[in-house]
This record gives C-alpha cells, structure tokens and sequence, in this order.
C-alpha cells in the first residue's frame, strides 16, 4: 500500500495519460473499504446502513463513493493501459484484503481477539492510504482535464448534455470519441473530494449488533 500511495504522488507530475491507473486504484478503494467494513460488521448486501457517519457505516458509505468513482471514470476512454507497478500491486493488495478479511466471512459482535486486532489496525491504515491516494489521484485527474487528455464515447454522454451542443450531436451520430466535457470533469473531481476525506469515526472494536438497513436508494456494494 505504501508503494501505491508513493506510485499515485508519482502519477501528479506525470505527462502520460494515467486515466487507466486512476480507475485500478478506483477499484483498490473499492475493496479497501469494503473488506475493512466488513471486518468490523456490516452487511454491504444491504441497500444501506444505519449509522452511515460513523463507524462501519462510514466504511460502507466510502465505498460506495469509490464505487461511483469507478464508474465514472469507466464512463472515459481508455487509451493507454495502467502502469505496471500500480497495476500488480493493486491486484496483490486485493488478494491480501481477500485472506485477511473476507466479504463472505462477516464478524459478529464477539470482542477481536490479538490476532484480529492486528488484522483491524492493518485495515485501518489502509483506508487511510487510500485517503492520501485519493488527494494526489485527485490531482491527476485535474490534470488530464486541464490538459484535455480526457475522452468519452460521445454516443454514451447524457442526451440532456448533447442535445444543448450542435457539435456533440453530430459526434453521437457519427460514433466519435470527444473531449469529456467540463460539466462531466467537475462531477468526477467532487467524487474524488468526497474519497479524499477520511471516514469520520472508525472504530476498532465491532458494532454491538449488526447493521440494519434503510430506506435509501444507495445500491448494494459489488465486488466484480
């Protein structure tokens, strides 16, 4: 993890299109957070959780923010493929998630015994490396928007959005990429904002129960 976050500071001040790096590390925060809540309890089969601010509940509701993420940056053409490094690592910080704590192996509300606290705090500091990579992510996708390094398919951006431009209409029809435009960019970095902040009140000890869900339209988390 901390070669990732050396890997990701390294990417700011890169000139390459690192877009296909930013989505992997995406998906890295995806299953952080996730594997993380968890291991301290939650159900993320759930639509949402109760407690959304604090706790296991803020883990879930992080993940669900790097899950949009993702998807938003899936939303780009990817014309260069990630940087090996960033690439291997991530696939070996996801196994390591997968043997220390497994999604399908949720904890009840029994106290950590040593081995789980060591297990817990390894967890931890990696969603807050994710935080930090989240801010220097945030900066290289700031980057590639100012530079205008960013595509989309034009036949794949909102019909509201190409309907307001002659010139994008004529890139739908005609199955082009184009410039991602400056209303999708800012929507893209507000994920990143909101990911950058770590979760507010991470507890190291299992909630009392389990987590009950809510009346909410946040979808369940999937780990693909």
């Amino acid at each position: 993890m901390i070669r990732l976050r050396q890997a990701t500071w390294e990417l700011a001040g890169d000139r390459s299109d690192a877009l296909a790096s930013l989505r992997t590390m995406a998906a890295l925060g995806v299953a952080v957070h996730a594997h993380t809540a968890a291991f301290h309890g939650a159900d993320l089969k759930a639509p949402d959780t109760a407690s959304a601010d604090r706790g296991a509940g803020a883990l879930v509701t992080h993940a669900r923010t790097w899950q949009r993420l993702h998807h938003a940056l899936s939303e780009f053409a990817i014309l260069t493929p990630p940087a090996t490094s960033i690439h291997d690592d991530a696939a070996a910080a996801a196994r390591l998630l997968r043997e220390l704590a497994p999604i399908e192996h949720r904890r009840g509300s029994a106290p950590f015994t040593s081995a789980e606290r060591q297990i817990a705090a390894r967890l931890n500091g990696a969603v807050q490396v994710m935080a930090d990579v989240a801010v220097h992510e945030g900066t290289t996708f700031d980057r590639l928007a100012r530079a205008g390094l960013l595509y989309m398919p034009a036949p794949t951006l909102p019909r509201d959005l190409v309907s307001e431009h002659p010139d994008l209409a004529t890139a739908r029809l005609e199955q082009r990429l184009v410039h991602a435009p400056d209303v999708i960019t800012a929507a893209t970095a507000r994920l990143y904002a909101e990911v950058a902040a770590h979760p507010i009140g991470v507890s190291a000890t299992p909630p009392v129960g389990p987590l009950t869900a809510a009346s909410t339209g946040s979808s369940p988390i999937t780990m693909a």
